[in-house]
């Protein structure tokens, strides 16, 4: 037997439904989910539909907060015929009826303090030691923008998932979004970044950090299983981004997955970098973040290349 759910967006990422589809197959895959075309409740902008075997419902149920583009899951339950009171508050496909069961819903509070501009995070102070601070998001200068939404951090990451594959990293870290989210998956996570100022508070998340440039990582070849970022957005790093994907090629282990946040404006050099490499592409979908558009790019290295 199988279930079938309906999953639905956020506000804030409904016209992302694509992506949201994208995230939640890689992050269920392996408990045999799909999507479907359709369903009694329509194709409305902010849903989609999978079904996955009934058997694994309960496990599934134990991913569901980790989702970030899914706010709610719901399952679609069939009304038989002796049951049904007010047809009005059933919905009608295929000759049947069905009800809505929710199994999922995100908790808004928990994701907002877990927030970029609420989290905890530690930074060097002039006489050697540390400071706690809330709300890092990055000390002003050009290249030093962060501050990366849940939801969006937790997307990256299971864009990358794979519960076979442990070892991650984040070759761009800044204030350590996706650091949380892969720690959270119980990912073996590492973190680079090559401002020295952030390697306390990014092992204080739970990142085993280096200080390092992404061009030059101190890791062996095919070491990592999975790598997510969020580059600089700003067009005067795009060269040095499209440098970083040959050494993440290089630290990338054979069927790995690599998922980036990156400017629209960044996107026809790094795409077509990514292409040279080799790198098959899973995802390439762009997104409106409040008025900042960028694009998410998802690849996986096929075992040919190596």
């Amino acid at each position: 037997m199988e279930e079938l759910l309906v999953m639905r967006q956020p506000n804030s990422r409904r016209k992302a439904t694509y992506v949201a589809s994208q995230e939640a197959i890689h992050l269920l895959q392996h408990l045999g989910a799909y999507l479907i075309t359709g369903g009694p409740f329509g194709d409305p902008m902010g849903l989609f539909y999978l079904k996955l075997p009934s058997e694994n419902l309960v496990s599934a149920c134990g991913l569901f907060p980790r989702l970030g583009y899914s706010e709610i899951v719901e399952q679609v339950v069939i009304v038989s015929d002796d049951l049904i009171r007010n047809k009005n508050e059933l919905s009608r496909w295929k000759g049947k009826y069905y009800r809505l069961e929710k199994l999922y819903q995100a908790d808004t509070k928990a994701i907002r303090d877990m927030s970029p501009d609420r989290r905890e995070f530690l930074l060097p102070t002039e006489d050697g030691g540390v400071r706690h601070i809330v709300g890092y998001r990055g000390d002003g200068g050009l290249l030093s923008r962060r501050g990366l939404p849940v939801i969006d951090s937790r997307m990256l990451v299971n864009l990358v998932y794979n519960p076979k594959l442990e070892r991650f990293l984040d070759p761009f870290a800044g204030a350590g979004g996706l650091v949380v989210e892969a720690v959270a998956h119980n990912f073996e996570t590492y973190s680079t970044d090559i401002d020295p100022k952030v390697r306390f508070g990014l092992q204080f998340l739970g990142a085993k950090h280096t200080v390092a440039d992404a061009r030059q990582l101190p890791f062996p070849s095919c070491y990592f299983h999975s790598i997510a970022s969020e580059p600089p957005y700003e067009e005067v790093a795009t060269d040095t981004i499209c440098e970083s994907l040959l050494e993440l090629d290089r630290v990338l282990h054979p069927d790995g997955r690599v998922a980036l946040l990156i400017a629209e404006s960044q996107y026809i050099k790094i795409s077509e970098c990514a292409k040279n490499i080799g790198w098959q592409i899973e995802l390439d979908h762009p997104i409106n973040r409040k008025g900042l558009p960028v694009n998410v790019l998802s690849w996986r290295k096929t075992t040919n290349q190596v």
